[in-house]
């Protein structure tokens, strides 16, 4: 039987919060509760969304928490000749055009493929998109059910390379979780539609299957999700241990109050024993 092996992945543009937290929980015990490996990948290939200091703050609060990764921390940015790599066979089999489109032509519109009819534009500088063949697709997800949509007309021929150099969020965590042999993702509701395109890409190069689960979002008091760009609290040691006892409240764990005051690893130790009750009632 395959081992499962389990990530987080978070970017290193501020500190973590409740709503990354709650992801790095859940991701943590579905993990362990499986007897399997958690691993910790910090996705820096943006260098312009980066905050200095914050991949090692984020580091540093979940390792306060308790929180043990296997293996050494992945960093994004030490990956560019894998994705260079991809991409230079994505272009062999002529999967991928040059393409000159701005945001403001396209109009928020699925992209309608103009650049692909063209020839002579350069590879070099140049926004890099996946030509799309059959683009129905679907995925099983562990909370939300069958999720499926056509990326032709949800998205069209989606960028998979920046004009400036920066890989796309989809082609490289695709090949990263294919490199690091990662088996389920359990993340945020919000990027439940992007997995469509992930799912076609591991197809396309024919990586392994991922089990994936998207678990709901931290919202705040006007019903918005919970992000750095919100300005959401960064988790401080100080902090650390009330935030952990609301991520697992918000994950239908539910401490009781003499527990409420015990060490984030006394409070990780009794949630891998409650995890799998809590997700068997939830799949019934």
């Amino acid at each position: 039987m395959q081992q499962t092996i389990g990530r987080f992945a978070p970017t290193p543009s501020g500190g973590l919060h409740l709503g990354s937290l709650c992801a790095a929980v859940a991701s943590f015990l579905n993990s362990r509760a499986q007897g399997g490996l958690w691993k910790v990948r910090i996705d820096d290939i943006d260098k312009a969304r980066e905050v200095p200091g914050s991949g090692k703050s984020i580091l540093y609060v979940l390792d306060a928490l308790g929180m043990e990764w296997d293996g050494p921390v992945v960093y994004q940015s030490q990956q560019i000749s894998s994705y260079a790599s991809v991409i230079d066979s994505l272009i062999e089999r002529q999967l991928l055009y040059p393409c000159t489109c701005t945001r403001k032509k396209i109009g928020g519109r699925p992209y309608p493929g103009n650049c692909s009819r063209l020839e002579g534009l350069s590879f070099a500088n140049t926004q890099l998109r996946l030509r799309l063949e059959e683009s129905r697709i679907s995925f099983n997800d562990a909370y939300l059910g069958r999720i499926e949509g056509d990326l032709k007309k949800d998205s069209g021929d989606f960028i998979v390379k920046r004009a400036d150099g920066v890989f796309s969020y989809d082609i490289s965590t695709v090949i990263d979780d294919e490199l690091m042999g990662i088996t389920e993702i359990i993340r945020g509701a919000d990027l439940a539609r992007l997995t469509l395109r992930q799912v076609y890409l591991q197809n396309l190069l024919s990586f392994k299957d991922i089990n994936y689960g998207h678990i709901p979002l931290v919202c705040d008091a006007n019903g918005k999700k919970l992000s750095k760009q919100g300005g959401a609290t960064a988790i401080t040691i100080d902090s650390a241990q009330k935030t952990m006892v609301k991520a697992l409240l918000h994950l239908g764990l539910n401490p009781k109050p003499e527990m409420m005051r015990e060490a984030s690893s006394v409070l990780l130790t009794w949630a891998l024993t409650q995890w799998q009750i809590v997700n068997s009632k939830r799949q019934n």
